[in-house]
């Protein structure tokens, strides 16, 4: 497989641990024959905890890049949070790694899902909105570098980008901004919902769903 473009994943993930406050960052790309792999960390303990996913086959970025949302988790030493009960032994090795928070972003193309960007941090806490969007928006041109070769990965399906471009034009009408404001916040409150860009597009299309300034 031809190797994906590193120095702009490299600018990518540095801006990404810079305005969001985290410590390091990790990329993973899935490939058409189902495997992970790591096509970036920007520090060997990112490295280590991305390994340690794929190892296991449990934690934050292979849910996110299984479910297509968001999974964030402030504190990964909290035994209370359902999402670690789901992965305990990933969560011991994270914080024994000294990795206290983590916050993966699916990577999409379409309906594809190619892999996930993951945020470590060495200490708990959440992320602002402000930082939350910004994760979003580095994961969207992250997803974008890596389709730019394209070896391996899944192919995604041309109708559901038009569909979900369709709800943006419709959500733009609804909050009063440009439409790439609208795809943005598109993205932001279906992963704040816990579900995915694709559903709630196909709510708005359908009259099941109307934005509004509260949900921007």
């Amino acid at each position: 497989m031809t190797k994906a473009p590193t120095d702009q994943l490299e600018r990518l993930c540095r801006a990404a641990v810079t305005v969001t406050g985290v410590s390091s960052c990790g990329v993973t790309m899935l490939t058409d024959g189902g495997q992970s792999v790591t096509a970036l960390a920007s520090a060997p303990q990112a490295h280590a905890v991305e390994d340690l996913q794929h190892t296991l086959g449990e934690g934050p970025g292979v849910d996110a890049s299984r479910s297509g949302a968001a999974v964030l988790v402030p504190d990964l030493s909290d035994g209370d949070d359902p999402a670690l009960k789901r992965w305990p032994t990933f969560a011991r090795g994270a914080v024994d790694s000294g990795v206290l928070a983590a916050f993966a972003f699916p990577l999409l193309l379409g309906t594809a899902r190619i892999g996930a960007m993951s945020l470590y941090r060495n200490s708990p806490g959440g992320l602002t909105p402000d930082q939350l969007t910004q994760g979003l928006v580095t994961a969207d041109s992250v997803a974008l570098t890596l389709a730019e070769k394209g070896d391996g990965l899944p192919m995604p399906d041309q109708a559901d980008p038009m569909r979900v471009h369709q709800a943006a034009g419709m959500a733009m009408v609804q909050l009063g901004v440009p439409v790439d404001q609208a795809l943005l916040r598109m993205r932001a409150i279906a992963f704040a919902e816990g579900t995915t860009v694709d559903e709630l597009a196909d709510a708005i299309l359908l009259r099941q769903r109307r934005l509004s300034q509260e949900d921007a």
